[in-house]
């Protein structure tokens, strides 16, 4: 998650000693086929309808390289969110401070951190951003029966009122 290792090193780590070290590259495959084709079932449709409200949209993400920018560029992130920040590209990695520090200076809020929404799936990101001096909320898309309209509420008692499809 913090770059520290090629996509073809964490492979050759992860199957050491599994008797399938030379089957890497079939094995990589076949698991990002299947994480590449996995889409958010809700959470997804809120990006361009917040864009369209005239809010300023971030990504910050845990994850590798080749797999963060192929999510982004998947879901077409590029087209609502500036900046895209991948924990891989900078060394540094969710719930760790720093990057919240980081993130708070790409988006220009380093000395109003109050004004950022951080929304995460994992509570240890969610009151890390918290102790950033983040609004913060924990969004649960995995499993979650009307986990969109639960966002929406949340939003809403930030002030952000979205369109009645919600």
């Amino acid at each position: 998650k913090i770059g520290t290792c090629s996509h073809e090193e964490y492979w050759r780590r992860t199957l050491e000693n599994t008797r399938l070290e030379s089957r890497g590259t079939e094995i990589a495959n076949l698991v990002w086929g299947g994480f590449s084709k996995c889409q958010p079932e809700c959470g997804m449709k809120f990006v361009p309808v917040l864009k369209e409200q005239g809010y300023s949209l971030a990504v910050l993400s845990n994850h590798v390289k080749e797999w963060g920018w192929a999510v982004v560029e998947q879901l077409k992130l590029k087209d609502y969110c500036n900046p895209i920040i991948i924990s891989a590209d900078i060394g540094m990695k969710k719930p760790d401070e720093e990057i919240y520090t980081y993130t708070l200076k790409a988006v220009g809020r380093e000395s109003a951190p109050h004004k950022c929404l951080f929304i995460d799936d994992k509570i240890e990101n969610v009151l890390a951003a918290r102790n950033a001096g983040m609004r913060a909320v924990q969004f649960k898309d995995k499993d979650s029966f009307g986990a969109d309209q639960l966002l929406a509420l949340e939003l809403r008692s930030y002030g952000i009122v979205l369109p009645k499809m919600f």
